[in-house]
């Protein structure tokens, strides 16, 4: 069973930083009421990466990726992904899947270019790192870079912010990607 996790980025990284140390305490309180012998599956779980901004992808973290429509994604969960899309498909939503893995590389190429964009606009550093940070990650910082993360756009919506929660698709995926 693959279970997906959306991480929906949106709103400041002020709330961001306070939701994980709020999803941090909840988790250990979790954690602390499960006996020992149920703590080794979660242990050995190859879906559950933590990796934001305060945790980066472990140096010995790997991926073996599979290419589907649109990029890559972790091989373990393509079928899952691709079935659920054509769920969606079925109940005459379009999800169109756009990012998945994002290499270290790549995800600073694409943090850069934003960071150079608000830099253009006459921000100076600090106000262009927070606003490239509201929706890019740096490098080693992404849950890309796992492969277990993906981004959807859909049709007559293409664009990564937070008007996709008025969309068809985020509702359905609301409902269904549990």
């Amino acid at each position: 069973m693959v279970t997906f996790i959306f991480i929906l980025r949106f709103g400041a990284n002020e709330n961001l930083t306070q939701n994980i140390k709020k999803a941090k305490e909840q988790a250990k309180t979790a954690m602390d009421s499960l006996p020992a012998k149920d703590l080794k599956p979660l242990a050995d779980a190859w879906n559950l990466v933590l990796v934001n901004i305060e945790n980066p992808i472990p140096d010995d973290f790997s991926v073996k990726l599979k290419k589907i429509p649109g990029g890559e994604v972790d091989e373990r969960i393509a079928p899952f992904l691709l079935q659920m899309i054509e769920d969606a498909k079925t109940d005459g939503v379009d999800l169109e899947f756009c990012s998945g893995y994002r290499s270290v590389e790549l995800q600073k190429k694409l943090y850069n270019e934003n960071l150079n964009f608000y830099r253009s606009q006459g921000n100076d550093e600090s106000t262009s790192k927070k606003l490239t940070e509201k929706y890019v990650q740096p490098p080693r910082h992404s849950e890309h870079h796992t492969g277990l993360a993906v981004d959807f756009l859909t049709e007559g919506y293409q664009s990564l912010d937070q008007d996709f929660s008025k969309t068809k698709a985020y509702q359905w995926l609301k409902k269904n990607a549990a």
